[in-house]
């Protein structure tokens, strides 16, 4: 809980401080990068800024999501490294949502997890390798395509995705892209219909869920899909 609402007044700082600005202007990215230094009297200044509800909810959900892994995983390595990344992936979603950008340094964190999770299971390294290329990637050679001047996919998609690929293998991390492409296309749509959302997506918030779901039973989905399909191929 502790580590919620640390996690949440950082994304609140970083709203506040709002995103990178695009013009090639020297001196507004001069302002911007100052602005971004750290400072503790900001940090808890903006905390503040945020609702009440919107901050328990934040920090419940965080500590029901240790507890979910403390469940099924008990006291092995992958405890605390899926529960200090599902809280990261919170602060990534709630930035992401309001400002659509993901913070680097979040990334830095999961990354970090990631080569831990490696040293864990050094048996296992080509898979953990493989999974930050796999799906990163691909988001790559999207972001390479330009929409209307912009590309169809954010650096930060592509770093927050190499990072859970350190961190999951590339088995897990290719779920975590069907998830939440899946989700994303869902709920936006929803939001569009319902309440006339523009078509500019954050995906930011959708990979994250799908990253939360996989590091709960990913392994579940993967093996019943595969019985699926040497089921479907059996009767074929």
């Amino acid at each position: 809980m502790c580590l919620g609402a640390l996690l949440h007044r950082y994304a609140a700082y970083k709203i506040v401080l709002g995103p990178e600005p695009e013009e090639e202007d020297e001196e507004a990215l001069k302002r911007f990068y100052a602005a971004q230094r750290f400072s503790f009297r900001k940090y808890l200044e903006f905390g503040e800024k945020r609702s009440t509800t919107e901050r328990i909810f934040f920090v419940l959900l965080s500590a029901a999501l240790w507890g979910i892994y403390l469940y099924i995983y008990k006291l092995d390595w992958q405890t605390p490294l899926y529960g200090f990344t599902a809280s990261i992936l919170l602060a990534q979603s709630l930035v992401d949502s309001e400002i659509q950008e993901l913070p680097p340094e979040l990334n830095l964190l999961i990354a970090i997890l990631g080569v831990v999770r490696l040293l864990t299971d050094l048996k296992h390294w080509s898979e953990y390798l493989i999974g930050a290329v796999a799906v990163s990637g691909l988001f790559l050679l999207i972001g390479l395509i330009k929409y209307r001047g912009q590309g169809a996919m954010g650096g930060g998609d592509v770093k927050l995705m190499a990072a859970l690929g350190l961190l999951l293998g590339w088995k897990n991390i290719l779920l975590v892209m069907i998830l939440g492409c899946l989700l994303g296309a869902v709920i936006h749509l929803g939001m569009m219909i319902i309440l006339k959302k523009g078509r500019v997506l954050a995906f930011g918030p959708y990979l994250s869920a799908g990253a939360i779901i996989t590091m709960i039973c990913g392994q579940k989905i993967i093996d019943w899909y595969i019985g699926f399909l040497t089921s479907a191929m059996r009767h074929q």
